[in-house]
């Protein structure tokens, strides 16, 4: 998606869809390590019953605009 428009010269263009996709990608990512994280830690081969995850991780409490 970068390579054609990064080694282009071209005038800078300021649209708004840049962001809105860069946040959709974040909150695909954010949810993916969340799974993961989740799945690891109920593993029953891994020994992370001693680690208390905080409330706000585990209920997926992060602040967005």
């Amino acid at each position: 998606m970068r390579q054609k428009p990064a080694h282009a010269v071209n005038e800078n263009v300021f649209d708004q869809k840049y962001i809105h996709e860069q946040r959709k990608l974040m909150i695909g990512v954010y949810s993916a390590l969340r799974l993961l994280r989740s799945m690891f830690a109920r593993h029953p081969n891994v020994k992370a019953a001693n680690i208390e995850i905080p409330e706000w991780l585990e209920k997926g409490l992060i602040w967005t605009y």
